[in-house]
Order: C-alpha cells, then sequence, then structure tokens
C-alpha cells in the first residue's frame, strides 16, 4: 500500500483452514512491517513475521488459551519499539499482557483483573 493505492499484491497462503482466525496485525518485532496474529478454535495462538506478503518466521506463542480471552489492544507499553498484545477475558474482565520479542513473550503478567465491561482500552 501507499497510502490509498495498492502497489502490489498477492496470497501470503491458500486454503487456510477455517478454525484458524485473525486476531491481529501489527509489528511485533520492531521492524516497521506488519506481522500477523493467528488463534485457532483449541486456544493455540501463532505469530507469523512478515515482509510484505512474504513469511520470514514465526512460531507457537501459546498452546490452548481458552477463547474467553481476545486481544484487547496491540501496541508498545514497554518502550522497547516493539509492540505488545493485551488480552482481555471477556467473561470476568481481566486484562493480562505479553510483552513480545519477535516470536517470544519476553515477559507476561495481569494489568488489571476485572475491569468493568464498559471500560475500554486505548
Amino acid at each position: 500500500m501507499d497510502g490509498k493505492d495498492i502497489k502490489s499484491g498477492g496470497f501470503v497462503i491458500k486454503g487456510m483452514r477455517p478454525e484458524w482466525t485473525i486476531r491481529a496485525v501489527d509489528d511485533l518485532n520492531g521492524d516497521k512491517k506488519a506481522d500477523i496474529v493467528w488463534q485457532n478454535t483449541d486456544g493455540d495462538v501463532v505469530i507469523w513475521l512478515m515482509d510484505g506478503i512474504k513469511i520470514v518466521g514465526g512460531g507457537l506463542l501459546s498452546h490452548g488459551m481458552p477463547n474467553i480471552w481476545q486481544i484487547l489492544v496491540v501496541a508498545d507499553y514497554n518502550g522497547d519499539g516493539k509492540n505488545d498484545i493485551l488480552w482481555k477475558n471477556t467473561a470476568n474482565g481481566d486484562v493480562y499482557a505479553w510483552f513480545m520479542d519477535g516470536v517470544a513473550i519476553s515477559d507476561k503478567g495481569y494489568v488489571v483483573m476485572g475491569m468493568p465491561p464498559d471500560w475500554q482500552a486505548k
């Protein structure tokens, strides 16, 4: 993309299994290129590090994460130049952070427990 203009395009993958859903598209390794976070119906969470439409790396971030955990916000919360992932438990409002370093979670922990449903993260 160049503003609103499409410069090029192509398939990243053909025939992705239907149990996988894209949960986030953002730069998670600090290379200024959008990466893809996937979650399947079994709760496995996978990241693909991207260079345009080319997959240049990736890995499993979590196995069996309950689907009540949804990505709330992706942003750089620790100032390392790499975006991190805030998850929200849709059942009880708990918010949990993954501090990302490419395909690795460098640190993690609860940010708040029981966030009211009418509050929004920005």
